[in-house]
Order: structure tokens, then C-alpha cells, then sequence
């Protein structure tokens, strides 16, 4: 595996580019008196839009991108982009850290210092996101686990802690089932992975029923995004690569809907993430993921099998999509941490970077004691 170093650098014609469509913007036509109802809401847009085209600055976030150490590799193909961070003492533990959608590595800057400090640390973008492009075929959880796995050991490391929100927890429950001669733990700070619900050796308790009921709802309420990526996504896609303003308005909102509203998010942080997407065209690419949750083999366990290596989970408690109760993830997982977070949401490392990296660390420091 040949891994080469890696610097961020957008070629000022597509910066020049990306002014001139947003210039060009055709409005929708907006309902009156409406709000976030419908979706974005007009003035959050035009806010953005407006700071996006003369105010923003994408150099530097590039700037915070390169301050750290950058890599790209390729693995049976499939390219892959990441941040690696080594610590001066060769015996610190190795943590790999996952983000989801519609997220980036940019989510783990603010807490990179905190955990570079403490820990050899490994950020990659999942195969269709950001740099790790392109890619012409959909790689699933299961198999991104197997990728980090030799990642890994391309890097020196054959045992690590795996960390993740999103998709990233996914993947990283496949890493603590896959493969426990490399995975020393995971930390989880959502739950996508479940038990097979026809095979339980326990029934379901009132908590855990009063959990699915609030998914369910939620899912309404917040889960068109979710079908039509998982069904329909190549048809977002031709309108959102074409679009600027239509990427920006699809993935901001999930930037206001999701986090604690509390938390006070890097307006400059949120519109990069949503930059890099754009200069990488992995709008539809990032999207692919989404058809496995048509395929519930795809997060759900063998029946009677389970995670065998310690599990961690951070519960933030003001994320839209509700946490499952400790005993929905005891029943796949030896769980030796589970800690109630003081605030933050969704984007946990990217709202509360501090909080997040002190769990983190403090998860690895009860696995060497």
C-alpha cells in the first residue's frame, strides 16, 4: 500500500466558479410566513449565501486542513484520505475517529489538539466523501471497517481504538465484531447497530419500547432526507452538483436541525464542510451509504452474536435523533463506559470539541488502567 502525503489546495478557477453560480442563483418560491417547516428557511439561506460568496474564506480553512499532517493512500482501489497525527511517545494509544454524513474530518479539528496530544491519531474520510474521491461504486459500513482495519496496520498500528458518530459508530461496531485481533475498543457517541429483534434472548424493556416509538416518530419527522438518499439518490444528485445554493440549503439544515441548540457552532467550519463537498462533487457519492438502510444486515447482528471487545458510548443528550437506552447496546456490546454528557447534539467533536476529546481520553485511560 503506497501512501503518499497530501495537501489540500482548490484551484482558484473553481473558487472563481463557485462565485459566479452563486451569483446566479434562482430562487424558489418560499410560502408565506414560513419558517423551517418546509425544509431551510429563506433568511437562514440568504445569510448564508450572501457570506458564502463575499465574506467566506475558503483558503483558510485549507489553511486548518494543511496545519495538520494529510495523507492519501488507495485501497483495492478505493482512494482514501486522512489526517494522522503520530505522538512522541511510540507505546500512546492509537485511535481511529469515523465521521458520518453529512459531516467530514473538518467535524474533528478543534479536538484533534486535545486528542493528538494523548494518542496517535488516525481521521479518514469514509470512501465518497470529501477527498477521499472519487469513487464509482457504493462502499457499505462492513466493508469500510475492513478498510480502516489495513489502514491501520499500513500505519504501524495492529492494535487500536476505533471511535465513532453517525456512520462512523457503525463502523465502528463492525470493527469491534470483524475484528478483535486488531480492535482493542470502541466508543460510540450514537448507535446505529442492533440486535436482531427476532432472536432475543430477552424481551424488549418499557424503556427500550419508548425508545423505538421516539425513532419512529422522529424518522417521520426528520427521515425524507434519509428515503430519498436511500432510494433516489443520483436524482438529488444532478441538482445539488449543479447547484451550490441547492447543496448548501441540503445539508445547512441538518447543521441547524440536528445539533444542541446550545451549542455554538464555527460558522466558518460548517459552510467549509459544506464547500468541501462541493469542490470534491461527492454530494452523490456520500450518498450511497444510504441504500443499506433498505438492508437490515447491513446494521443489525448475527443472531446470538455480539461485539466481544469493551464498548464505550458518550450520550449527548440534545441530538434530534434520540439515544437508545444502555441496555439496547449492552444487549451487542460489553459496555464499560457509559457517560451522560452535560450538552451538545449530532455533531458532538464539532459542538463540543472539549467535552468530546476529555471522554475520549478518559475512555483510553480506563482501558491502561
Amino acid at each position: 500500500m503506497r501512501i503518499e502525503p497530501f495537501r489540500t489546495a482548490v484551484d482558484e478557477a473553481a473558487l472563481d466558479d463557485l462565485k459566479r453560480r452563486l451569483a446566479r442563483t434562482r430562487q424558489p418560491v418560499w410560502p408565506e410566513g414560513g419558517g423551517w417547516e418546509f425544509g431551510i428557511e429563506r433568511e437562514t439561506l440568504a445569510e448564508t449565501l450572501a457570506y458564502w460568496q463575499d465574506g467566506f474564506d475558503w483558503r483558510a480553512v485549507e489553511a486548518r486542513l494543511n496545519a495538520w499532517p494529510q495523507f492519501r493512500t488507495e485501497i483495492d482501489g478505493i482512494p482514501v484520505h486522512f489526517i494522522h497525527t503520530r505522538n512522541a511517545d511510540p507505546d500512546a494509544p492509537a485511535l481511529i475517529l469515523t465521521h458520518g454524513w453529512p459531516g467530514s474530518v473538518l467535524e474533528f479539528l478543534d479536538a484533534l489538539p486535545a486528542l493528538s496530544a494523548r494518542a496517535h491519531v488516525v481521521a479518514p474520510h469514509l470512501p465518497g466523501y470529501g477527498f477521499s474521491s472519487p469513487t464509482n461504486r457504493p462502499v457499505y459500513s462492513r466493508e469500510v471497517a475492513g478498510l480502516w482495519r489495513r489502514l491501520m496496520a499500513a500505519l504501524g498500528y495492529e492494535r487500536f481504538v476505533a471511535q465513532g458518530g453517525d456512520w462512523g459508530s457503525l463502523v465502528t461496531c463492525w470493527l469491534g465484531y470483524d475484528h478483535p485481533d486488531a480492535v482493542r475498543a470502541i466508543h460510540l457517541n450514537m448507535l446505529i447497530m442492533r440486535p436482531d429483534l427476532a432472536h432475543l434472548e430477552e424481551p424488549l424493556d418499557e424503556a427500550e419500547k419508548a425508545w423505538i416509538g421516539a425513532m419512529r416518530r422522529t424518522v417521520d419527522l426528520e427521515g425524507g432526507y434519509l428515503r430519498i438518499q436511500a432510494t433516489k439518490p443520483q436524482s438529488l444528485a444532478v441538482g445539488l452538483s449543479d447547484s451550490p445554493a441547492g447543496l448548501a440549503a441540503w445539508i445547512l439544515e441538518k447543521f441547524y436541525a440536528w445539533p444542541d441548540a446550545a451549542s455554538q457552532l464555527d460558522r466558518d467550519l460548517v459552510l467549509g464542510n459544506i464547500a468541501l463537498y462541493w469542490f470534491t462533487n461527492t454530494l452523490a457519492s456520500s450518498a450511497w451509504m444510504y441504500a443499506t438502510v433498505l438492508d437490515r444486515r447491513h446494521f443489525m447482528l448475527p443472531a446470538g452474536e455480539r461485539i466481544t471487545v469493551p464498548t464505550g458510548m458518550a450520550h449527548f443528550p440534545n441530538d434530534t435523533y434520540p439515544m437508545a437506552p444502555r441496555r439496547w447496546l449492552e444487549r451487542i456490546a460489553p459496555v464499560v463506559r457509559w457517560t451522560d454528557m452535560p450538552r451538545g447534539g449530532h455533531f458532538a467533536a464539532m459542538e463540543e470539541p472539549a467535552l468530546f476529546a476529555e471522554e475520549v481520553l478518559a475512555f483510553l485511560e480506563e482501558l491502561d488502567g
